[in-house]
């Protein structure tokens, strides 16, 4: 539904074909342009309507991307074994030491239950704007790397990066290496699709806006706004809290 709402069926089967292929995809685009919605409510809503099992792992880098990968990763380490159901910061600090620990633990993880895992980082620029120690930086993309390794294996990585960053990537030439064999460029919606985004879902909610002008006016905003799609999704926000439950509608009021 989400691929057909923003007219991006295409790209959303090109995608799975990508990450089946592929055991690093990199989602590249502008600020704004859609980059996460399209993994969280395209790909992976896609992956795992294909008839294949898939456990998808969503985090942001933050201050501390190790500390986000060890949350990840503890309740999988403790199912593995006792001994490693410790807290996530003895966790960090292991997978600082031993970055290939984190694709160890996913593949066997993910052979052991018979499944395909998913990790997907979004806003991977943060890795960039909010941890200034290169050596972290590093650490962190040592661990992708080695959950990335085998186009056989069951474990694949998407990244999510504001085209602005990419040339920051190449900090770690071996994660550079790999992730450029896998870039995926998306551009901004068009106006069709962003009219699909607006009414099509508030249709299948069984409602309509009252005045076709409501979605005009949005749609002539939007063709002179940068970052679109926030803008978009508040503004959809607010008009779905103030909607007339009786009537069934997005008001003008």
């Amino acid at each position: 539904d989400a691929a057909r709402f923003f007219g991006r069926s295409r790209e959303i089967a090109a995608m799975v074909t990508r990450i089946r292929d592929r055991p690093l995809m990199g989602v590249i685009g502008p600020s704004g342009v859609g980059k996460s919605s399209l993994v969280r409510a395209g790909l992976v809503p896609a992956l795992k309507q294909s008839g294949e099992s898939w456990e998808v792992h969503v985090l942001r880098p933050g201050r501390k991307p190790l500390d986000a990968l060890a949350m990840v990763l503890q309740p999988i380490a403790a199912a593995a074994a006792p001994e490693e159901g410790r807290d996530g910061r003895d966790l960090a600090d292991r997978l600082r030491d031993e970055p290939g620990l984190l694709g160890t633990l996913l593949r066997r993880h993910a052979q052991k239950h018979a499944k395909n895992v998913l990790l997907f980082v979004d806003q991977f620029e943060e890795l960039y704007t909010q941890v200034p120690d290169q050596a972290e930086r590093l650490a962190f993309t040592n661990c992708l790397a080695g959950v990335a390794d085998d186009a056989s294996a069951p474990t694949r990585v998407a990244v999510s990066v504001r085209s602005d960053f990419l040339d920051r990537v190449s900090e770690d030439q071996r994660f550079m290496a790999e992730l450029s064999q896998g870039l995926f460029f998306i551009s901004a919606p068009s106006r069709e699709a962003l009219r699909a985004a607006l009414v099509q879902p508030a249709e299948m909610a069984g409602y309509r806006f009252e005045n076709p002008d409501i979605v005009e006016n949005m749609l002539e905003h939007l063709a002179t706004t940068n970052s679109a799609l926030p803008l978009l999704q508040f503004a959809a926000t607010m008009l779905w809290e103030a909607r007339d439950p009786t009537r069934k509608l997005l008001t003008v009021e």
